[in-house]
């Protein structure tokens, strides 16, 4: 086990507080040897050994196929990338609102409050818009001012309205072909 130095410099006067510390932490030795060596050349990082050839970039146009106005714009790409489609025309994701008949109307969606142009009205906008209810207010030039929350409600109650009566269509044809199949079988 090494020895711990005194507390006592070369001077022989008694160390206190700080400099007692540091006398000790670096083993009695002088503050120059604490020090970290310097390095003897620059320490530049190498560069990178990679392929040596240049890649080159152009400027060429390009459409995308979720758009349906066949605008053309121009970007920057790698040259001699060909792409058959935009890689960013799969994000566009396009809404498949539930619509309806004049039938569907009459039966399942008149409303006292709402008029029949202004539902249209509502349903173009907010398929037009993108269910984005701030420009569908925004927009709405309808025969009275609606609130946004108005619209929102008028909406969604429209379209729940329209699911309840699919899914119940739905599950009265699954129900007679269920019991056409079940009375054939037992037969």
């Amino acid at each position: 086990p090494r020895a711990r130095p005194s507390a006592l410099a070369e001077t022989g006067k008694k160390l206190t507080g700080l400099n007692r510390e540091i006398f000790e932490l670096t083993g009695g030795a002088s503050s120059g040897a604490a020090a970290p060596p310097s390095p003897t050349q620059p320490s530049f990082k190498n560069k990178r050994k990679g392929p040596s050839k240049q890649v080159r970039w152009e400027f060429k146009p390009f459409s995308n196929s979720a758009r349906k106005d066949g605008l053309e714009l121009r970007h920057w790409a790698k040259q001699g990338l060909q792409w058959d489609d935009y890689p960013f025309a799969k994000f566009n994701k396009v809404l498949k609102l539930l619509t309806y008949s004049d039938d569907d109307y009459d039966r399942l969606l008149q409303s006292a409050e709402w008029s029949r142009e202004e539902t249209d009205l509502l349903m173009s906008l907010v398929q037009r818009f993108g269910m984005n209810f701030i420009i569908v207010h925004d927009r709405w030039a309808g025969f009275e001012l609606r609130s946004l929350e108005h619209m929102k409600d008028r909406y969604y109650s429209i379209q729940r309205k329209l699911t309840e009566a699919k899914k119940g269509a739905d599950d009265k044809q699954e129900a007679e072909g269920g019991a056409a199949a079940g009375g054939a079988a037992v037969r």
